[in-house]
């Protein structure tokens, strides 16, 4: 028999269907009420003027949990409004924050040929790469890890202070943000 007030049971195609009586009247959604029957999720599709598909919490400043079993979130979204992610966590501080009790808390695998590379962008203006040389810069290696920059000097450096510049025509300088040689050292 059933387990559930509403138990669906069907060898193939779709189970539930939601529709709408015509084009762009309102959303048809599933509401979740609480005991006193405030609405504090849905799960449906549709506005006034778009066909997207939403999960959302209707409670203020709520959070939306992806997570297995137990009460840990595993991934946490747009933890009281803010529009961060966190995957590990849940007081992400950043756009997407990890973490994780292990040394490697995140992994990054491609079966694209060149290899996996990270890309950092500036207001859709690509500034530098991290990852796999074949993809990161032209010349490149396939088993060569890279970091370059597209758009100026690669600055290294310790304690919030650069010791180590490399220009765009190759010179470094230790010790000096404008080598004029191959390599130039100060200090």
């Amino acid at each position: 028999g059933p387990g559930a007030k509403l138990e669906v049971n069907s060898a193939a195609g779709a189970h539930l269907v939601l529709q709408k009586s015509s084009a762009y009247t309102g959303s048809q959604y599933i509401d979740f009420r609480n005991s006193s029957a405030a609405e504090i999720a849905y799960l449906g599709f549709g506005t006034s003027q778009t066909d997207n598909f939403y999960v959302q919490n209707a409670v203020s400043n709520a959070e939306i949990y992806i997570q297995t079993t137990g009460t840990t979130g595993n991934i946490l979204l747009n933890p009281a409004g803010t529009g961060n992610v966190g995957i590990g966590t849940t007081s992400p501080g950043t756009l997407l924050s990890v973490a994780g009790s292990a040394g490697k808390v995140a992994s990054f695998d491609s079966t694209y040929a060149s290899g996996v590379y990270l890309s950092f962008s500036n207001s859709s203006s690509i500034i530098g790469d991290i990852g796999a040389g074949a993809e990161a810069f032209s010349g490149g290696t396939l088993g060569d890890f890279a970091i370059t920059s597209r758009a100026g000097k690669l600055a290294l450096g310790a304690n919030s202070t650069q010791y180590m510049t490399i220009t765009t025509t190759g010179n470094v300088g230790i010790g000096t943000t404008s080598p004029y040689a191959k390599l130039s050292v100060w200090g």
